[in-house]
């Protein structure tokens, strides 16, 4: 079963660092991580190793597709 997520990146302000929310295919937020938990949440939902590179690049508040 392919599981259709979706990613979005958030521009932390002041203390409150950038985070990433990762959204499925209802748009409901399955998990929320910081820039230093990539790693891990890649590994979590088994996501290609090419997004490593791409998640950092990503603009804030684009919805990006993951497939």
């Amino acid at each position: 079963m392919h599981l259709l997520m979706y990613l979005l990146k958030t521009k932390g302000i002041g203390k409150i660092p950038d985070q990433y929310q990762l959204r499925n295919e209802q748009f409901e937020i399955v998990e929320l991580f910081k820039e230093s938990a990539i790693n891990k949440m890649t590994e979590k939902y088994k996501l290609n190793k090419k997004w490593l590179g791409k998640i950092q690049q990503i603009p804030y508040g684009q919805l990006t597709k993951i497939d």
